[in-house]
């Protein structure tokens, strides 16, 4: 073998020590961001099912479990750009934290809206709403899609609107075919799962039209809550 050939081999077998050397350390920071993520979740699930575990707030109630999902994230993250010494630059030109970060600001400042509105408005609601209701209880359940529409949110969505029909006193199957109806978060692609499908799909089959509404959840979207809350209305008036 020639010297140059010796040569050679040296500086592959050097190119392929420092291949591997780097795939190491890419592997070891992903083991570190998964064990920090993983720890994380523990924590979270070990607070949510172990109440003792929760901190007491000065008037006697207990941290809600949404407080401790969000403290538990954002120090998770904190950590992982501390110990993996990430250039947080970076983190803020991704496409999916940029995404992620509008659908957080868009559903909390939509929910947030709702429910000072509808707070503040129960009463009147109520009052006015009791003879169209009684008269026409489909209304109820148009009326939860919409506040499901605009929150983007299943869970303000049931805090808000389910409490308003108990108190309009409709059939358990009309607020049980309601509640169904809350799903409508899928109505207006502001919410945090249709964004995150959106960026996710390179392939580009996952698309908001011109007119917004136009989009690629809107007929399933449609077709299974019809379904579901036909359905609903059917089983509540056999069971109740």
């Amino acid at each position: 073998m020639t010297q140059n050939s010796r040569s050679v081999l040296q500086l592959v077998r050097l190119l392929h020590q420092l291949k591997n050397r780097k795939r190491r350390k890419k592997y070891q920071k992903k083991q570190k961001h998964l064990s920090q993520y993983l720890t994380a979740m523990v924590g979270i699930v070990l607070l949510g099912a172990v109440k003792a575990l929760v901190p007491t707030l000065s008037d006697g109630s207990k941290l809600p479990l949404t407080t401790v999902i969000e403290i538990f994230m954002l120090v998770a993250a904190a950590v992982m750009v501390l110990v993996t010494k990430l250039d947080s630059n970076k983190v803020l030109d991704q496409p999916v934290f940029r995404t992620g970060m509008f659908a957080v600001i868009l559903a909390f400042g939509l929910c947030w809206l709702v429910n000072t509105f509808i707070g503040d408005q129960a009463s009147f609601i109520t009052d006015n709403m009791s003879a169209l209701t009684n008269q026409y209880p489909w209304i109820y359940i148009l009326a939860v899609f919409i506040v499901g529409a605009i929150t983007t949110s299943q869970s303000s969505t049931t805090m808000i609107m389910v409490p308003i029909g108990i108190a309009l006193g409709l059939p358990a199957n009309i607020i049980v075919a309601g509640w169904i109806a809350c799903s409508s978060n899928y109505f207006i692609p502001a919410s945090g799962q249709c964004v995150a499908a959106l960026a996710f799909d390179s392939a580009g089959t996952t698309k908001i039209g011109k007119f917004v509404i136009n989009h690629s959840y809107m007929i399933p979207g449609l077709v299974c809550t019809v379904v579901s809350v036909t359905v609903a209305m059917l089983l509540g008036a056999l069971i109740f």
